[in-house]
């Protein structure tokens, strides 16, 4: 079977260059910045900004252009009436800590519902279940401190950096949902992990511990006059999560260095 060349994999390949390259700078500026402490210069630290910015953005697209992929494809070859497409990049970000420590951190989970069938059709329900490293026991999970909590359903694509503890209600998706035929629409779901541990060591050795996290969505479709559950498994790499907690974990060191009174 011959491949076919489309605009969008000449797009991804510029993408992903572009994310290398700016990966290999963040890397020499963040060397930079170790060495030099709080001699920084602010160059340096106005440049390690700008290209944290640029990352997140090519991300993004880099995130929604392969979803747009998963999607005409799942589209050309499922006859399903009802897709539900997850993007492949997972992205986390830092949402608090007591002083600043890497205590809460959330993932956002994209989705695009696709109806291509001839009728609109009715999400039902919608709900979340979340396992650390194949372990889904609430007990053991909570025992070493670790809680999980899912937003409902907001509208569009959402990154993680858009996470918000109370959101608009205009952003909340609103079950039973009626989807007309023909339309494809996005959707995010916000993962919330906190970690109830004050002392920083612990908190880096738990994040570390965690390589994935679980997730079971299980949700019902009501079309033609019949209820039908499906239940999709998600398996997220933890590795980007790790990345940010080591760098919370050392700005929150770094503080400590020069306010120990803190």
């Amino acid at each position: 079977m011959l491949l076919e060349w489309t605009m969008d994999d000449e797009d991804q390949q510029h993408l992903e260059e572009m994310l290398r390259t700016y990966k290999r700078r963040l890397r020499v500026l963040e060397q930079q910045e170790a060495s030099a402490g709080p001699r920084t210069p602010p160059e340096v630290r106005t440049e390690i900004d700008d290209v944290r910015t640029q990352i997140s953005n090519i991300t993004s697209k880099l995130s929604n252009l392969i979803t747009k992929k998963a999607i005409d494809t799942v589209s050309r070859s499922s006859n399903s009436s009802l897709v539900i497409v997850n993007e492949d990049n997972i992205d986390f970000t830092h949402t608090g800590g007591h002083l600043g420590l890497p205590q809460s951190f959330a993932c956002a989970l994209n989705f695009y519902i696709d109806n291509s069938g001839d009728r609109p059709i009715s999400l039902q329900s919608f709900s979340c279940r979340v396992g650390i490293n194949d372990i889904f026991d609430e007990f053991l999970i909570k025992r070493i401190g670790t809680i999980f909590s899912a937003s409902k359903l907001m509208k569009g694509s959402l990154s993680a950096n858009k996470y918000s503890y109370q959101f608009v209600d205009r952003d909340v998706i609103n079950l039973p949902l009626m989807i007309r035929n023909g339309v494809m629409l996005p959707l995010t779901l916000f993962i919330q992990i906190d970690v109830n541990e004050y002392r920083v060591d612990d908190l880096f050795e738990i994040y570390n511990w965690i390589m994935k996290l679980n997730i079971v969505l299980t949700y019902k479709i009501f079309e033609q006059g019949c209820t039908k559950e499906e239940v999709m498994n998600i398996s997220v790499d933890c590795k980007q999560l790790r990345k940010i907690v080591a760098e919370v974990t050392s700005r929150y060191r770094a503080e400590q260095k020069k306010n120990p009174n803190r």
